[in-house]
């Protein structure tokens, strides 16, 4: 059972939920009750009357990318956060919908002003979509060859973290750091099980503490001074975040070099199709407008706008 004061949250995570939702890129809207099946099973979650069930969450994990869903699946803390904000959401909009306020007219006429957007569009994907096969080969190969300059990567650092959380003035934590701390500069240290071991980032734990290959801005600033000054194999010094304590080990670096064509196929054919895309869109725009008459009545225009409001 969650806590009463988990749901304090739930006002920021409602905004996060439906911010990624609306960008069309993480986590889309779940598919809504009316539109499934009712289900007997008792609810993954509830709140008051309104729950999310086992149908609501297997929709939302078929509709992310891979990569999103293996994060979700990985994290149940940001699933939980998930059902939270979605209780939320439909809480509102059963208070909402029982004082009519989808009809006052501010709001009718925001959703009329978002009905049209969305035809709009719609119809104009619809009416510039870019033939599968582009772009060829030859294409990718050509531009790749034109942006070869600007297709650098940057250093990146391969480093691995014992990770523990700690709030200010937490004395507990600080002497638990310490003593990992002196453990992982020992002669014989594993640092890949003491964080395994000890680490409170369960995901990089998993991993023997490795957090990837990554460049200096994909790391929280306050270990990227530490980490441009450490050699291949040292541990850095206990390092302070909001989060906590994160101790470093250097496992390699790799220079900045020019990334080769696989390594950026897939961003050159998103650029490529999307460019491509936009050509379409405005040779339709243009040909709609050539094929009719334009007339704009230039007199009465600047009438209204010499009225007084």
């Amino acid at each position: 059972m969650a806590k009463r004061g988990d749901w304090q949250r739930t006002g920021a995570l409602l905004v996060a939920v439906l911010s990624l939702a609306g960008c069309g890129a993480d986590i889309p809207p779940p598919v809504e009750a009316a539109t499934r099946p009712a289900s007997s099973a008792a609810p993954l979650a509830s709140l008051g009357a309104q729950k999310v069930d086992a149908e609501e969450l297997k929709a939302l994990l078929a509709q992310v990318q891979p990569q999103v869903r293996q994060q979700l699946q990985e994290n149940r803390g940001a699933l939980d956060d998930w059902m939270r904000a979605r209780l939320t959401e439909k809480a509102l909009l059963e208070q909402a919908g029982a004082q009519q306020w989808e009809q006052r007219p501010e709001v009718r006429e925001a959703i009329d002003a978002a009905s049209r957007q969305i035809i709009l569009r719609s119809y104009m994907e619809s009416v510039s979509k870019v033939p599968d096969g582009y772009p060829s080969v030859a294409e990718v190969q050509a531009a790749y060859e034109a942006q070869r300059a600007s297709l650098v990567l940057p250093v990146r650092y391969r480093v691995s973290q014992i990770f523990i959380a700690a709030k200010s003035g937490d004395d507990a934590a600080v002497k638990r750091v310490q003593a990992l701390h002196r453990k992982a500069q020992g002669a014989d240290a594993d640092f890949a099980e003491l964080a395994r071991s000890n680490s409170d980032d369960p995901v990089s734990a998993q991993r023997g503490g490795e957090i990837g290959l990554l460049p200096l801005n994909q790391l929280m600033p306050a270990v990227r001074p530490a980490l441009q000054q450490m050699k291949d194999g040292a541990i850095s010094e206990p390092l302070r975040t909001a989060e906590g304590f994160h101790i470093l080990k250097l496992l390699g670096r790799e220079e900045a070099r020019v990334a080769t064509l696989d390594e950026v196929r897939g961003q050159l054919v998103a650029a490529l199709r999307q460019q491509r895309q936009e050509q379409i869109a405005q040779a339709y725009l243009a040909g709609l407008v050539n094929d009719q008459t334009l007339s704009i009545d230039g007199a009465a225009v600047g009438k209204v706008l010499g009225e007084k409001p």
